[in-house]
């Protein structure tokens, strides 16, 4: 989720970005290790930064993991530079 808690307690909505083993377009992904998660990944990752969409609880399936809030952090600075 790179969206705010107040959007998602407000509106019952929020934006996800797309997590991808494939690394088609370098210059819009972020690496993510699995030092960096909760819970490690079966494969190499990457947040694909330009593919981000609005969703609501009930579209989430399952939570594999989370990020650190550091490099949360990164990721949605590198956001805001692919699509800003």
């Amino acid at each position: 989720m790179v969206s705010n808690n107040e959007l998602n307690e407000n509106e019952d909505f929020f934006y996800l970005a797309m997590i991808s083993s494939k690394n088609y377009n370098p210059q819009y992904t972020f690496e993510i290790s699995n030092d960096m998660l909760s819970k490690p990944l079966k494969l190499k990752s990457y947040v694909v930064c330009q593919l981000i969409s609005g969703y609501t609880e009930r579209d989430v399936l399952k939570i594999f993991c989370r990020v650190k809030e550091t490099v949360f952090i990164e990721i949605v600075e590198k956001i805001k530079k692919t699509i800003f």
